[in-house]
């Protein structure tokens, strides 16, 4: 495997843990967002991939959850 592969690999997961941790937490918040629940996992996906793309290596969970609330209708 290559280095390079290896290190898309490690970025998907951070991103796919990142979007977990933040899905979660805006499940449990309980506020009433418009929309389908498919189209607001897109929504977050996309913030979680720009964070990621940004901050490499980091836990963008909180921005991602802080980010979704202040984009997402509700």
């Amino acid at each position: 495997m290559q280095t390079d592969s290896v290190a898309t690999i490690v970025e998907i997961a951070e991103a796919r843990a990142a979007f977990d941790v933040a899905w979660s937490q805006i499940k449990a918040h309980g506020r009433i967002i418009v929309g389908h629940e498919t189209s607001r996992k897109e929504w977050l996906a996309r913030i979680v991939r720009g964070l990621c793309e940004v901050r490499p290596g980091q836990d963008v969970a909180p921005l991602a959850l802080k980010q979704f609330f202040a984009t997402v209708p509700m």
